[in-house]
């Protein structure tokens, strides 16, 4: 039998566990982002910038569930950074599953709005559509829980 220590059994041991795997799941989540655009930047040398939803082409579809992770270079990816990792710690508030949901439905409904009425002959990528569904996920969510401490 395993003897547990006092701070796995008190509230702060295990609070502050389940708060460093939430921040392990964001920063490696935004990591992965960084290190594709780093790929794609000094290997590829922006081959991938190709890669995207391309509106009403059926061809462009694939990008509805890349786009998110394909950025046109540092700079867009370091203008999408900041509120990913603010909004997206508010939103691991309901924990990592909730996040992990959000950024599903945010990528399909994004990705297909803007297949749907993007401009065309174009490509499109980026996370800023999942910058703007984390803001409206987490509004919506201060809505129906009729709290203001969920709008922060």
């Amino acid at each position: 039998m395993r003897t547990r220590l006092r701070s796995e059994l008190a509230p702060g041991g295990m609070w502050r566990d389940g708060l460093m795997a939430r921040a392990k799941v964001l920063f490696g989540f935004v990591g992965v982002l960084w290190v594709i655009e780093l790929f794609d930047w000094l290997i590829l040398g922006g081959q991938l910038d190709q890669i995207g939803v391309r509106p009403r082409e059926f061809e462009g579809m694939w990008g509805i569930l890349l786009a998110p992770f394909l950025h046109g270079g540092p700079g867009h990816l370091l203008s999408n950074t900041g509120p990913l990792l603010w909004m997206g710690a508010l939103i691991m508030v309901w924990g990592v599953a909730e996040f992990v949901t959000v950024i599903a439905t945010v990528t399909v409904l994004g990705g297909l709005g803007t297949w749907l009425i993007g401009r065309g002959n174009s490509v499109h990528q980026g996370a800023s559509a999942l910058a703007f569904g984390f803001l409206g996920y987490l509004v919506a969510r201060g809505f129906v829980e009729r709290r203001p401490v969920a709008l922060i």
